[in-house]
């Protein structure tokens, strides 16, 4: 099986590709899509929309995994990705491939066993998982991530401590603030998007 990961971005959107047995992790190639803010947006979308179909032509993955974006301060930003997504989502429509989406903390829980690891620390597993540490991935570990997730889940393979080690701590809460409630650790809180054939 094949997986592209998309980390969705107007400025810069990450992807990067696998492909998986039952048993391992091949990295196959990854990339950044970038536009220049200079440019009108119908003319960002076409460049990404472009490049998107190219990556989908050459890699002819199974599925694309995306990372399910939240733009709660900034809603202009999360706009415009918004636009992204739609055209991402009719991309692969178009071609008859299967879209899932993972929420930013189930990615990190999948690749690191912990919900709140730093961008850094994510960024380092995803390269000793695919076995190319020392290899930049700036801008496409989130996309990668979100690949190997898909993986994960779908083999229900996830993340636990070592005999005799414990698990990682979340982060104590602050006085008065409600507890979050974490995910769950099976394959049925991936959100699938199917297209319809």
């Amino acid at each position: 099986m094949t997986i592209v990961g998309i980390d969705p971005g107007l400025a810069n959107l990450g992807w990067g590709c696998i492909h998986v047995t039952e048993t391992e992790l091949q990295h196959v190639a990854h990339g950044v899509i970038k536009t220049h803010s200079s440019d009108v947006l119908a003319v960002r979308l076409l460049a990404i929309d472009e490049k998107f179909a190219s990556i989908i032509e050459r890699y002819r993955p199974d599925v694309v995994s995306l990372e399910r974006q939240f733009f709660v301060k900034n809603v202009t930003n999360g706009l415009l990705v918004a636009h992204v997504l739609g055209l991402l989502l009719i991309q692969c429509a178009r071609q008859r491939i299967e879209c899932v989406e993972y929420t930013p903390r189930i990615i990190k829980q999948t690749i690191t066993g912990q919900s709140t690891s730093s961008k850094k620390t994510v960024e380092s597993f995803v390269a000793i998982q695919l076995g190319i540490e020392g290899i930049s991935i700036d801008h496409c570990s989130d996309a990668l991530g979100a690949a190997i997730s898909h993986y994960r889940h779908l083999h229900n393979i996830h993340l636990r401590p070592k005999p005799g080690e414990k698990p990682a701590k979340e982060p104590e809460k602050k006085p008065g603030e409600k507890p979050e409630k974490k995910p769950a650790t099976s394959p049925s809180f991936v959100k699938k998007k199917k297209v319809a054939l």
